[in-house]
């Protein structure tokens, strides 16, 4: 794997006279002397970050912030050789640890179409973009230059191999922000050609317009990197900022926080709030796209640093547990600076140490026997102190959230970080077109109402929502249940494929965000518990002898019953020879499918022919599901029933695989 020392390439420095709203620190230069040039121990060095963050740390929030973390095994450099199965469970994690939207940093260069293992890298990008969409998770794309890229000579060069890497990505993975370069002294050392400002303002100029043009709902930016260097220097990356401020196609800009020169960062947010355009007429957003704390050199940063990397003269890695304690502090901290200066978002860069810390000799992540530790950790369902941190930050500072899912199947995706029945940790985001879906969250309505008639309205009890999608068009969503916790709606029946923005807005103005995966269908049946398990909420319809069957027949000499009992337990069914039984199922996120032979029921492993499976007609939402019985299964007993339905890829997110969703599984009892 990359070195990670490739990833923060300069110490820069430039002095700013500006109020600092967190109130008075260390001056840069107080800083220099203290733990930079100068010898500093370890208890030194702790109490210098620890007495440099203290304002911060009882500095009031402001208004919520997205709490975001950086996949650091998910970068260019590193993904080829990473397992899929460790990369998941690593999504996995981040959820737990409160995480709201992940940052991926794929390789502008390495993703070229003529590259051998270029489809091996996007089939892995494909799972882990699929799979943070099923959690509901946002998702940001920095795309960066990496040391594994082919080589260039000249700027010309890599942007003509660049660009329509850019617009690819984008097409194909539709992320809620993409941003086009940052750190750009790094970018430069990586190429490792003379680039200027006005390479990069080019760049960007000639980026942005097609990212919109495949990904209309994007956010678009750039941003750059500050850190402290020797006393008076002028090798800082303000002047790219600056200039990306002047950019109307970025909605925001961002910058890399690992120092305590906050006095830069809170001018480059007044700043980017400051730069009004037609486009931007209150601003430009801002947030914090990296941070993570100061790195540390016991005798001083050596004199010929500038031929080196920053970790590489570090003393001590970024992960390692002689700091565990700055961890927690540093995330509260930037959290609080994010908040009070009114940034959208803090994203946390060394996000290992959410489950593990390093030991001597082993405390970078690109370390194998560091990588090795946490792989273990996070296939454990383990969360460090500083995971437990960012959970808590994040459920106090972090922006209100809805979790959504099928208000039929409930259907969860299995983590070692959730135990079974704890959702909405879990739970699995998927949608379709005119399905029903259950949202989850706080404050989602001033009281509990239903819709009164099959015409669901888009206002109830004082609640809206609207659901924007990959297009970026924005549909009033029809409810037809609302209260504190949970709002059920009706997906807009032109949703398309893809990553969709779900917006509650309670009467009293409380406003709850989400995400949803649209996909083709969603198969998920009504059961009798209504908890997506047990008896189906269905009827199962006989004509012939029906041998034990009660009732009188109806007027087509047919004979009905409930496939619960009142206990909700499966009711017994018979099959005689001659009978012709059909289970009448309901559900929802089926009427889409092609055709009714794309429908497979499966009882016991033997596939049944499903006869009908459209609109039921009368509920909104609602779906159903006709599948005879054959008279083979006549006293197969306690048994259990699925619905696998077959999509093609063109009805799907480009990155969205799962062409054979199947349902919840229903229980029946066959005499």
């Amino acid at each position: 794997m990359m070195p990670q020392s490739n990833l923060r390439t300069f110490l820069k420095t430039m002095l700013f006279v500006i109020a600092l709203v967190a109130g008075v620190r260390p001056s840069a230069a107080q800083v220099v002397t203290a733990c930079v040039l100068n010898p500093c121990t370890e208890p030194q060095f702790i109490s210098w970050v620890t007495t440099s963050i203290q304002p911060l740390l009882s500095e009031t929030p402001g208004k919520p912030i997205i709490m975001a973390a950086n996949f650091e095994y998910a970068n260019g450099a590193f993904i080829p050789g990473l397992d899929i199965d460790f990369l998941l469970d690593y999504v996995d994690g981040l959820k737990a640890a409160g995480v709201q939207r992940i940052d991926i940093n794929p390789g502008y260069l390495s993703l070229s179409p003529t590259d051998p293992n270029t489809p091996a890298i996007m089939a892995k990008y494909d799972t882990l973009v699929q799979h943070i969409r099923q959690l509901g998770m946002m998702l940001t794309i920095n795309l960066e230059v990496v040391s594994t890229q082919q080589t260039v000579t000249t700027f010309a060069e890599f942007q003509d191999l660049a660009v329509p890497v850019a617009q690819a990505v984008a097409a194909r993975y539709q992320p809620d922000n993409f941003v086009i370069v940052h750190e750009p002294d790094t970018m430069n050392a990586r190429l490792g050609i003379p680039v200027t400002v006005a390479d990069w303002d080019g760049f960007i100029r000639t980026v942005a317009p097609l990212v919109k043009q495949v990904s209309p709902h994007s956010r678009i930016g750039a941003g750059c990197f500050y850190g402290v260097a020797t006393p008076g220097s002028n090798d800082s990356e303000n002047s790219y900022f600056v200039d990306f401020a002047t950019i109307p196609d970025l909605d925001f800009l961002t910058m890399d926080i690992y120092s305590v020169t906050f006095s830069q960062f809170q001018q480059w947010v007044v700043l980017a709030h400051s730069s009004v355009d037609p486009t931007h007429p209150n601003g430009k957003g801002a947030y914090i796209e990296e941070t993570w704390i100061p790195h540390y050199f016991a005798d001083g940063l050596p004199a010929d640093w500038a031929s080196g990397t920053l970790d590489q003269e570090s003393t001590v890695g970024p992960a390692s547990s002689d700091f565990a304690t700055l961890y927690p502090s540093w995330i509260q901290a930037m959290a609080n600076f994010a908040s009070a200066n009114g940034m959208e978002a803090v994203t946390i860069f060394t996000t290992p140490t959410f489950f593990q810390y390093g030991t001597t000799g082993a405390d970078e992540p690109e370390e194998a026997s560091y990588s090795e530790t946490v792989e273990v950790s996070v296939k454990q369902g383990q969360l460090t102190t500083t995971g437990q941190t960012n959970l808590t930050t994040s459920q106090m500072m972090g922006i209100p959230l809805a979790s959504s899912l099928s208000s039929a199947s409930y259907a969860e995706l299995p983590s070692v970080f959730c135990a079974p029945g704890t959702n909405p940790c879990n739970a699995d985001s998927t949608v379709a077109p005119d399905e029903l879906v259950s949202a989850y969250g706080a404050d989602l309505a001033t009281s509990s109402m239903s819709a009164t008639s099959a015409n669901l309205p888009t206002t109830l009890a004082g609640t809206t929502a609207t659901l924007v999608d990959t297009t970026n068009t924005s549909y009033p969503v029809p409810l037809s249940f609302v209260s504190l916790h949970q709002v059920n709606f009706l997906v807009p029946s032109a949703a398309q494929p893809g990553a969709a923005a779900l917006t509650i807005t309670s009467a009293d103005g409380t406003v709850t965000t989400g995400r949803v995966l649209v996909s083709a269908v969603d198969p998920g049946l009504y059961t009798a518990n209504s908890n997506g398990t047990g008896a189906p909420a269905a009827f199962a319809v006989c004509a012939g002898t029906c041998t034990g069957w009660t009732g009188p027949e109806n007027q087509y000499g047919q004979y009905v019953q409930n496939l619960f009992t009142a206990s909700g337990m499966p009711q017994p069914i018979s099959i005689g020879a001659s009978d012709t039984v059909v289970l009448e199922l309901f559900g929802t996120g089926l009427r889409h499918v092609g055709s009714t032979a794309d429908v497979t029921a499966t009882i016991n492993g033997q596939n049944l022919p499903v006869q009908y499976s459209a609109a039921q007609g009368q509920f909104a939402g609602e779906d159903q599901i006709n599948v005879q019985l054959p008279s083979s299964l006549s006293g197969s007993g306690a048994v259990t029933l699925v619905l696998t339905v077959t999509v093609g890829q063109n009805a799907l997110a480009a990155y969205d695989t799962d062409t054979t969703p199947v349902s919840n599984t229903v229980s029946l009892d066959i005499q």
